[in-house]
């Protein structure tokens, strides 16, 4: 159960979220990972992800198939391995 500080900061994210209108701008050849938790069954999910992804010209989508919502407790390894794959395609390292 949320405590009434955490209601209170969802419901600020979701009125902040139905403010912005239209489509987000592209991120053109921005190195983008989207991680989505393979354990998330909510309707629609992995396809408003796909989306998200679709916003780079250099994205890649990995599902965490044995994470749960928490993807960075649940498989810390995807994480690290995302996150030095886009330094790498930044050419950072």
């Amino acid at each position: 159960m949320l405590s009434s500080r955490e209601r209170r900061a969802v419901v600020s994210e979701l009125l902040l979220m139905s403010t912005l209108s239209g489509s987000p701008a592209p991120l053109d050849s921005l190195p983008l990972t989207v991680i989505t938790a393979g354990r998330n069954r909510t309707p629609g999910w992995r396809e408003m992800q796909d989306e998200l992804a679709s916003l780079s010209d250099d994205s890649v989508h990995i599902v965490a198939e044995g994470a749960d919502h928490y993807v960075h407790h649940d498989a810390a390894d995807v994480i690290i391995q995302a996150v030095k794959d886009v330094v790498r395609r930044a050419g950072l390292a």
